[in-house]
């Protein structure tokens, strides 16, 4: 797997995990790596921090197969844009009302250390 194919837009196909058990690991390891977190909620068309759940609370109760969730490499979405952080997202929301966020962001190092172990293909 390469991050250099000129075709991809950053994001990695998380729907090839199958099992929720280990969609929540995936999380959670992430959750451990990363450099920052939050939950955000959607009020009046715009997201403020959600602080009624923390991250962790949110994994637990919210992460499904259903859920829409991300893997970003940030770097390649913004194409190598020299105002863009060199960073990893991995990212989920509900979608219900009212729609709670959670992002987790990592350095590209760890981001990779989780696509190798969770052996996660550029998404087309």
């Amino acid at each position: 797997m390469t991050n250099t194919d000129i075709n991809w837009n950053g994001f990695f196909d998380l729907k090839s995990i199958k099992d929720i058990t280990i969609l929540k690991q995936f999380f959670r390891d992430a959750l451990f790596l990363s450099t920052k977190s939050r939950v955000d909620i959607l009020k009046h068309w715009r997201r403020e921090v959600f602080e009624e759940i923390n991250c962790e609370g949110y994994i637990e109760k919210h992460i499904s197969l259903n859920t829409h969730n991300v893997c970003i490499d940030r770097w390649i979405y913004n194409n190598f844009a020299s105002w863009s952080i060199k960073e990893g997202e991995i990212g989920s929301s509900t979608f219900t009302d009212p729609s709670l966020f959670l992002f987790i962001y990592l350095d590209l190092e760890d981001l990779y250390t989780l696509v190798e172990k969770y052996n996660l293909e550029h998404l087309k």
